[in-house]
């Protein structure tokens, strides 16, 4: 081979070389590993130009000498480094090490570095070699991770720790000592606010740490301190609500354990606030020997904690305001709330107690029923306030009576007020009568001591009845309270301000009036009144316009009490005030709920009946406050007066209703027709309708003058710019006759019964969706249409169930059978017949059952109900009657007889009276 051709060989070999070590060069570079040698015996070191890099060195100012190497390494790792260099001179062992070396910008960074070593014929190490891999970057990610990990495994510990503690301190206490294992904190202390839950900040006493001493230091300067404006790491963090760092003991915003961490060592802090709903409810306080980076995990980290201490003092503050929301709720079922005494439950319930305990110990418990003389003239005279002004003074009159007679007293339950102006005093161990007098003797002089009322002062009388329980005498606890009101009645028949003892021939008297007053009172208190709803239709477009409110007593013995028996009574005592307010406020709580769920661009409208006695005692107000309270749009509630309640008081009666119409409500005048109204009072009365009395509908069609009188209201009323509105249509003819007349509305059981809010919910919906009103009924449309009164049979026996359908169609009524109780009872809640004829021992569900049931029910309780039996006995015409039933046939029957039963039960029963 030439010499040319050896040259050009050796120049391609060099290439090759050069071309070698730049991809080794740039492999390791991109690998972050850089190499160095050391020649042992020169003391002379080269690096590679990648290890410059990671030194963060110019490879132009540097000399990379032994002692230069070593002066890059991190001062805390030089002793381990220069060991581990040591090794291979004397062993020749290759090694791999971990180390931080510290680059001129002062930053730190991570290496591993590789070694061996290279000996002479002789063993002697006369070089060293090695590589250096920058690991920081994988290093700072394994770091991260195990810091992430730690601070889940904090956060995870806490929210399992805090869930089992019994109070929030024992909470701080455990996120403490988790927080300052898992991140290495000595010392961890927690602040709380004062007990009404507002800054300022107390140091709590709760603290996690290890070094006794020190920590007692710091706890005896926090002890009892309060966070000062200004003063304390604790401090700013209760400002700016998120975590403060503090790194030298000398930073402005040192607490006053700050101020001891010169003498205990402790120059880096944290404090982290707790906040729930932007109130800082406490701040955790750490405490390091050593500096603290801050860094991103643990500040999300310690961020959890506080969040999950803040849900946990939420959950406590709930809990407490739902033990004393609980606490006054049991307060108030108990309580009267305008006089704050017991009420009726609380007083049976102690009256049973005293009872016994007199049983026990064979001693007299004395029962006294109070009631103001003459009350309602306060609240006519002067307005109810200063009425509630009357009540309370004597409610505290009574209490402070009890307290000085010698008679046992209990603390709860011993004054009562019933209702009104009734009160009831329980007075346990009276030696006799003589002592019961005097009780109520000094109570009743202690009422009758003037009243500062309403700017002015009052005189009050009161009467008193006295009923004594004997020790020896078994007594249910409702006993002694209806001897003690039935002698009030007795004292006040003899009249008023003085007392009276019960003796047996009252029980007579107690059946009076006034007996009905009582049970009125105890229905409303107890929740007896019920509301049924019956539909209004417009004659325009067949749709529900608007229902009418209607009042039912649901007795817990007699069921059912017709409105004509209890509305009067209620109006004659002066009950019907209260009894109304109810019936606005529940009325206009269920209107509300019926116009949030069928809005119409006009409000379903919603008529309540007002009585004359509500009329003079301050409707405008409880009018206002029933409307505020529901939330009812105004423009959908109709308030009924009748016309004689309007005419007693022209005047009066202008300007009330002037004040009703301010409201945004509506006003008709009911009945017309039944009074002696004067057209030219009619004119200035701000009415928007006029309802025509059922008595002048049921002749339409038949009877001219009736046809004549109708057509003469609405004419009327039209000219007066009102609305008219037709009651108690139940016939297609007088629909018919009513809409060619120009009458605007009409109600009555030809369109629909009065019936339960969720029964009449259906019936909006069906109307919401298209369905218009009257509906078929079971006897067929035209049966429905002409007028034809349905009568449902319920008989397991069919022979009689043949016989009353032929015998009743013959008389032209439309019959539906049903062969037991269930069926009966489902059929005519379906139907709404007009009577109902029930044989009273069908298996499994009686007719009496089924009776009782029906009267129970607002869509079935008008309904007539006549009851079958094979035996004639007392006992079941007796068992018949007390369920609710209008007529009562013994079995055989006569065809005839059953017709003429059936029509005459039809007619006795009464048309509801509307509240």
């Amino acid at each position: 081979m030439t010499k040319s051709r050896l040259v050009q060989v050796d120049s391609r070999l060099i290439e090759e070389l050069q071309e070698r070590e730049q991809q080794l060069a740039e492999a390791r570079r991109l690998a972050r590993v850089g190499s160095w040698e050391w020649d042992v015996a020169e003391n002379r070191v080269s690096w590679s130009d990648e290890l410059y890099r990671i030194f963060g060195l110019d490879r132009h100012e540097f000399d990379p000498t032994y002692e230069s190497l070593i002066a890059t390494v991190h001062p805390d790792d030089r002793p381990m480094l220069e060991g581990a260099l040591a090794r291979p001179l004397a062993t020749h062992e290759e090694f791999v090490l971990r180390h931080r070396v510290v680059r001129p910008d002062g930053s730190v960074r991570f290496v591993e570095g590789r070694r061996a070593a290279v000996v002479d014929a002789s063993g002697v190490v006369v070089r060293l070699y090695g590589t250096l891999q920058d690991l920081t970057d994988i290093t700072l990610a394994e770091d991260g991770a195990q810091e992430a990990a730690a601070a889940f495994q904090l956060v995870l510990m806490v929210a399992l720790g805090i869930g089992d503690a019994a109070s929030i301190d024992d909470q701080l206490r455990f996120a403490l000592g988790e927080v300052c294992r898992q991140f290495s904190w000595p010392v961890g202390h927690a602040w709380r606010t004062d007990r009404c839950g507002t800054a300022p900040l107390v140091s709590s006493g709760i603290w996690h740490g290890d070094e006794a001493e020190q920590v007692a230091r710091l706890h005896g300067i926090t002890e009892v301190t309060l966070l000062r404006s200004g003063t304390g790491l604790a401090k700013r963090t209760l400002e700016t609500k998120r975590p403060e760092w503090a790194f030298e003991a000398r930073d402005d915003w040192r607490s006053e354990a700050s101020l001891a961490q010169d003498d205990t060592g402790y120059p880096a802090a944290l404090a982290v606030p707790v906040v729930l709903e932007h109130e800082v409810v406490a701040v955790l306080e750490f405490f390091s020997k050593d500096p603290i980076t801050p860094n991103g995990l643990l500040d999300a980290a310690m961020r959890s904690v506080a969040s999950l201490l803040a849900r946990t003092v939420e959950r406590s503050r709930t809990a407490q305001r739902g033990a004393v929301a609980e606490a006054q709720l049991a307060y108030e079922r108990l309580h009267d709330p305008l006089t704050g005494l017991a009420n009726r439950a609380l007083f049976v319930e102690q009256t049973e107690r005293a009872l016994v305990r007199g049983r026990r110990r064979d001693w007299s418990t004395a029962v006294l029923a109070i009631d103001i003389d003459g009350f309602h003239r306060f609240n006519d005279e002067f307005g109810h306030d200063v009425g509630d002004e009357v009540l309370v003074a004597v409610a505290h009159r009574l209490e402070a009576s009890l307290r000085q007679h010698d008679a046992i007293v209990r603390p709860d339950g011993t004054a009562t007020r019933l209702g009104a102006d009734e009160f009831l005093l329980l007075c346990e161990e009276v030696p006799d009568a003589a002592a019961a007098a005097a009780i109520a003797a000094r109570t009743l002089d202690a009422i009758a001591a003037p009243i500062a009322a309403g700017g002015g002062v009052l005189s009050v009388a009161a009467s008193a009845g006295i009923a004594v329980a004997h020790g020896d005498t078994e007594n249910e606890p409702e006993s002694p309270i209806l001897d003690a009101k039935a002698a009030l009645r007795h004292a006040k028949e003899r009249g008023g301000a003085r007392h009276e003892f019960f003796n047996v021939e009252l029980y007579d008297k107690a059946a009076s009036p006034r007996a009905l007053d009582d049970a009125l009172h105890d229905a409303l208190e107890r929740g007896e009144f019920r509301l049924a709803y019956q539909p209004r239709v417009s004659l325009s477009t067949n749709r529900i316009d608007g229902v009418e409110a209607l009042l039912r007593w649901d007795h817990p013995q007699r069921g059912l009490v017709s409105p004509a028996e209890f509305i009067p009574a209620a109006e004659a005592s002066g009950l019907i005030v209260e009894i109304g307010a109810w019936v606005l406020r529940e009325a206009c709580r269920q209107g509300a709920t019926w116009q949030r769920a069928f809005p119409r661009t006009s409000p379903l409208s919603v008529a309540i009946n007002v009585s004359a006695r509500q009329f003079r005692a301050g409707l405008v107000d409880t009018v206002r406050t029933a409307i505020a309270d529901s939330g009812i749009d105004p423009a959908g509630v109709f308030l009924e007066v009748t016309e004689t309640t309007v005419m007693d008081d022209v005047e009066s009666a202008i300007t009330v209703l002037g004040e009703l119409k301010k409201l945004g409500l509506a006003v008709s005048i009911d009945d017309f027709g039944t009074g002696h109204s004067s057209l030219a009072y009619l004119r200035r009365l701000p009415l928007d309708e006029v309802k025509i009395d059922k008595s002048f509908v049921d002749g339409l069609g038949a009877n001219p003058e009736d046809t004549a009188i109708v057509a003469a209201v609405i004419s009327l009323a039209h000219a007066l710019d009102h609305d008219v509105v037709a009651e108690g249509v139940e016939t297609l003819e007088q629909l018919e006759k009513l809409r060619s007349l120009g009458c605007e509305f009409a109600q009555g059981y030809f369109l629909a019964r009065p019936m339960a809010a969720s029964d009449l919910f259906e019936l909006l919906a069906g109307d919401a969706a298209g369905e218009r009103l009257p509906r078929e009924r079971s006897g067929g449309a035209a049966a429905a249409h002409s007028g034809a009164e349905t009568v449902l049979v319920a008989d397991d026996a069919a022979d009689v169930r043949q016989l009353a359908r032929m015998s009743l169609t013959a008389g032209g009524f439309t019959v539906v059978e049903a062969v037991d109780g269930a069926a009966a009872l489902a059929l005519a809640r379906r139907l709404l017949p007009d009577c109902v004829v029930l044989d009273i021992r069908m298996p499994d569900m009686t007719g009496i059952e089924v009776c009782k049931a029906l009267r129970s029910d607002p869509s079935t309780a008008g309904c007539t109900i006549v009851m079958l039996t094979s035996r004639a006995d007392a006992t079941d015409k007796a068992e018949a009657f007390s369920a609710g039933a209008d007529d009562y046939i013994v079995k055989p029957f006569a065809p005839r007889d059953l017709v003429s039963r059936v029509r005459s039960a039809l007619r006795r029963r009464q048309v509801d009276i509307p509240t």
